[in-house]
């Protein structure tokens, strides 16, 4: 019966220490005024691992971690116009809840100057973060997606995925209007960076927050494409053309057709390279919007993909009050996989058919 007892005691101990591996971590990042920096990026990490969690400050420049584990973590901080701020933190021995020290940020290593500049192409209000689009931002022939990458706060993968003060932006827009069912990847990469005034970065809190004004639950990402009023008008696009060892092969093209609140877009891609130059199977379903997506037998993405692409973007204001849009998106994949399998068995040796006799 002791051991029975002693037994139970130590299981209680042991998932009582357990379920106080993990904390709550709290705190404020302010400016050397004292103000509240909102939209800071915030990040721990936990040396020697790749663990990481993520946050983003609120309006008041206040920081909240759930989940954290009791150990040395390592605390990133980084804001527009800042140094970087990084310290390790010991929580190996804290339980519950842990309310750090406010953090004061500094202005950034550049001259002052400099700083002000790259302020001044930034602006924040309320939910929406806007960049102010400049030649310097860009090289020619860029598309957006090259501006995306070099704006502070936003990050794009090798894929295309982009992210905003560490959320994904899930939607696109150009002009305030939805671009090709609102796939990011193909706004991003088929307009040209030097048709570009300005891009904003909108918390969207759905259809419904914007009728009645009432803001709940956590908002998505959206990236709205402003273009320059000289380039909202005309006839422009853009080519590849290319072709390789192995009889590897890769074309694409698109052409749109601007004039103020209408757009005509049509893009097309085809290719052997593995290349993912649209992603329209990320486009949501709706009203006005088709999408197709044919896979071959092997859907996986093992191997050589043949792609062909074609989609159809069209909108127009008939009137104040009657506005028309859709899209169509057909896509194709076919993978060739060749493998090679050796096996060695090892030898065997045959039974004796006298021992059965």
């Amino acid at each position: 019966m002791t051991k029975i007892f002693t037994s139970l005691l130590f299981v209680c101990l042991f998932t009582s220490v357990y379920a106080q591996k993990n904390i709550s971590v709290t705190g404020s990042i302010k400016a050397e005024t004292g103000k509240g920096l909102a939209k800071a990026n915030v990040l721990i990490y936990y040396p020697g691992t790749k663990d990481t969690l993520r946050a983003v400050t609120n309006n008041n420049g206040v920081y909240n971690f759930d989940n954290v584990k009791a150990k040395i973590v390592t605390l990133v901080i980084s804001y527009i116009g800042y140094k970087k701020f990084e310290d390790s933190f010991d929580y190996s021995t804290e339980t519950g809840e842990k309310t750090n020290n406010d953090i004061i940020m500094t202005v950034g290593d550049n001259m002052l100057e400099s700083v002000t500049i790259e302020s001044s192409k930034v602006f924040i209000k309320e939910d929406t973060v806007s960049y102010r689009i400049d030649s310097t931002m860009f090289r020619k022939n860029d598309n957006v997606e090259e501006v995306l990458k070099r704006l502070p706060g936003v990050e794009v993968d090798k894929d295309g995925k982009v992210t905003a003060q560490g959320t994904e932006v899930t939607k696109v827009r150009v002009n305030g209007k939805d671009f090709f069912g609102g796939d990011v990847k193909t706004a991003t990469r088929q307009i040209d960076a030097d048709m570009v005034d300005k891009i904003q970065i909108i918390d969207d809190y759905g259809e419904q927050s914007a009728f009645t004004g009432v803001k709940s639950g956590d908002p998505s990402k959206t990236l709205n494409i402003q273009l320059k009023k000289d380039r909202n008008r005309g006839v422009f696009g853009n080519g590849t053309l290319g072709g390789g060892t192995d009889k590897r092969y890769l074309a694409s093209g698109a052409l749109n057709f601007f004039k103020d609140a209408k757009q005509i877009s049509v893009t097309g891609n085809i290719n052997n390279t593995n290349a993912s130059t649209f992603d329209f199977s990320r486009i949501p379903g709706g009203l006005g919007a088709i999408a197709a997506t044919f896979r071959g037998n092997n859907a996986n993405n093992s191997g050589i993909a043949e792609t062909k692409t074609f989609g159809l973007n069209y909108r127009d204001q008939l009137s104040k009050k009657i506005a028309v849009n859709g899209s169509y998106s057909y896509s194709t994949r076919n993978n060739y996989l060749l493998t090679d399998v050796f096996q060695e068995l090892p030898n065997s040796k045959t039974a004796d058919s006298s021992i059965f006799n």
